[in-house]
């Protein structure tokens, strides 16, 4: 998962000991030490093995958190723009073996319109904009809207909130693992 400006609300001590707890990563590649050091508690990103297939999996937090959770309790952590760490790690986690790269992004946005005429604001908008690396989906959420979009060449899904939504991101791959066209998207309301 994503760091949110949620996972702050208690403090950065109660965060530490719930990333303990999990037996999945919380990412937050765009977090660091005013000093830009790495946050040792913190994994920008990993790599999962799904049916062989080497899944790279690159989490940003909002650069919005400190003005999202209590200032004080983010005070030493800046939240860097996301674009270009995520292009550091897309680049690192091809180099480590990953064949699919995914964001996750605790950043939103908002759409209008269907089709051709839709149009879509916010921030992960921005973000997919800005990714220059081959990244192969954005998984997004904060806003809690529902996102169904392409940005960039990248289908961009955020499910809405509270399990109103599923959202489905289908990418075709190789005999090697690779993605090979253009993935489909698809979120379903859950009724």
């Amino acid at each position: 998962s994503a760091l949110g400006n949620h996972e702050f609300d208690w403090g950065q001590d109660t965060l530490r000991a719930r990333i303990r707890d999990p037996h999945q990563a919380v990412l937050g590649a765009n977090v660091t030490y005013a000093d830009g050091r790495s946050v040792p508690w913190i994994r920008g990103d990993t790599i999962v093995v799904r049916g062989g297939v080497q899944i790279g999996i690159v989490g940003v937090a909002s650069p919005l958190t400190p003005k999202t959770t209590m200032a004080s309790n983010v005070a030493d952590l800046p939240f860097a723009s996301p674009a270009p760490v995520v292009n550091a790690h897309v680049r690192s986690l091809r180099a480590r073996g990953a064949t699919v790269v995914i964001v996750l992004a605790h950043d939103g946005a908002f759409c209008n319109g269907r089709g051709a005429a839709q149009t879509c604001t916010g921030e992960v908008v921005q973000l997919a904009q800005h990714i220059t690396e081959k990244v192969d989906a954005i998984v997004s959420g904060h806003t809690h809207s529902l996102l169904n979009t392409e940005v960039n060449g990248i289908p961009v899904v955020q499910a809405r909130s509270s399990g109103r939504a599923i959202a489905v991101v289908d990418l075709p791959l190789d005999a090697h693992g690779a993605v090979t066209g253009k993935g489909r998207a698809d979120v379903r309301s859950i009724d």
